[in-house]
């Protein structure tokens, strides 16, 4: 299916772009996303690009303008999602895929999951196999998150550019001629009928090669759902040990006390004694015991 028709400037000038133009390219590095500095530094600009998002009238907007705010919707919801739930060693897969199955979607019409954006929203209308790879899930297996928004103009090539980028992306997809074997991501085995059906996978990938490889052998990596994680860019980071860590407000009038819970992540700002002050999951500043603390050490 081709969505190439020309937005509507009227349409197009409806969806905003910009500030999630802002935030990926300062946050995505390296086809990973700096999660932390993001939750503790552009939090809010996130939180108020979603609102502006669940205003749009998807409805009325074109064909490809609508699948660009649709997948801008996706990817914005999934950061904020981890932002707000990144602990030490949490993944997408954590708790049976709950992040997915979550009522996180904000629309015009409603609160929809993930799952229903991807699956009852976008698939059954659109039919291009293409979605898969700028459906963001937050996995290191996962296609890479781009470092910009989607915009209907250029929809097309944008996503003829990141499937090229997927299939010939030797991490995610290996192609060994020498021994016959197309050894391919999972999400052509558990989408295969996006792709022309599981028949049809290898005839699929060779329009995105130089040379066909329809005639090797069909296997599938193993998909890693580590987080896509990207080493913070400044600043101290630290994790909390303690299983309930209290922590007091470094603003006066602020509300009392609140509990950290073990493997939440925080910034450290300064000492006081035996006190470190720090930047607060969800906003905001305070100090915690240093003894609650310990170093932060960024996944490979």
């Amino acid at each position: 299916m081709s969505l190439a028709a020309a937005a509507d400037p009227v349409q197009a000038a409806s969806v905003p772009h910009a500030t999630l133009d802002s935030l990926l390219q300062r946050h995505v590095r390296e086809e990973r996303v700096d999660y932390l500095t993001l939750r503790d530094e552009d939090g809010a600009r996130l939180d108020a690009h979603l609102s502006r998002l669940a205003a749009v009238d998807a409805a009325s907007l074109g064909a490809a303008e609508r699948l660009a705010f649709e997948i801008d919707l996706y990817n914005a919801t999934m950061l904020r999602a981890v932002c707000d739930r990144y602990r030490e060693g949490w993944t997408p897969a954590a708790d049976d895929f709950a992040v997915f199955k979550a009522p996180l979607v904000r629309l015009r019409t409603g609160v929809i999951s993930l799952d229903d954006l991807e699956h009852r929203v976008i698939r059954p209308r659109v039919k291009d196999a293409r979605v898969h790879v700028a459906l963001v899930c937050a996995a290191r297996s996962c296609p890479p998150i781009q470092p910009r928004a989607w915009v209907g103009v250029d929809l097309e090539s944008q996503l003829d550019r990141r499937m090229r980028a997927f299939v010939t992306d030797t991490l995610r997809n290996r192609i060994d001629r020498s021994a016959g074997r197309l050894r391919l991501s999972r999400l052509f085995e558990w989408f295969a009928e996006d792709f022309g059906g599981a028949s049809a996978v290898a005839d699929y990938v060779s329009r995105w090669t130089e040379r066909t490889v329809d005639a090797l052998q069909v296997s599938f990596l193993d998909y890693d759902w580590s987080l896509n994680l990207a080493r913070p860019r400044a600043g101290l980071w630290r994790t909390v040990a303690a299983q309930q860590a209290a922590v007091h407000p470094g603003a006066s009038g602020a509300p009392g006390p609140r509990s950290l819970s073990r493997g939440e992540v925080v910034r450290e700002l300064g000492l006081r004694g035996a006190r470190v002050r720090v930047v607060l999951p969800g906003g905001g500043e305070g100090w915690i015991e240093r003894t609650a603390l310990r170093p932060w050490r960024a996944p490979r």
